[in-house]
Parts: structure tokens; sequence; C-alpha cells
């Protein structure tokens, strides 16, 4: 699976198109990951849905 960093999840969480990976997802079979795999999670948010450790901000290239 992609990593998640650069990702926005809050966005992808708004459209019906992310049903499916929703439903994969909440299935037994996926660890957590981190949004920043180079920074620690100890004091990480979880997101349920999208098993993801939110252990840095998203900053978009502009």
């Amino acid at each position: 699976m992609p990593s998640a960093s650069g990702i926005s999840w809050t966005w992808v969480a708004r459209s019906r198109l992310a049903d499916p990976l929703a439903r994969w997802l909440a299935e037994p079979h996926p660890d957590w990951t981190r949004r920043d795999p180079g920074q620690p999670a100890r004091r990480a948010r979880r997101q349920s849905r999208w098993h993801l450790l939110v252990n840095a901000r998203v900053e978009p290239d502009l």
C-alpha cells in the first residue's frame, strides 16, 4: 500500500469513491500507518477509518 505521507485523507474521507478503501481498511489485516514515517508516533492521533497515525501536518506543495 502506498505511503500516507502528503495525502489529504480528510478530503478523501468526504468522497464516496473512498468507501471501498474504507471497507477494506475496516478488515483486521492492515497495520497502522504513520502519516510521516520518519517521525515518532508516540503522541499521534489515530484516524480509525484509515488506520492512520496522524503524527505530522500535511503541507501542500504550491
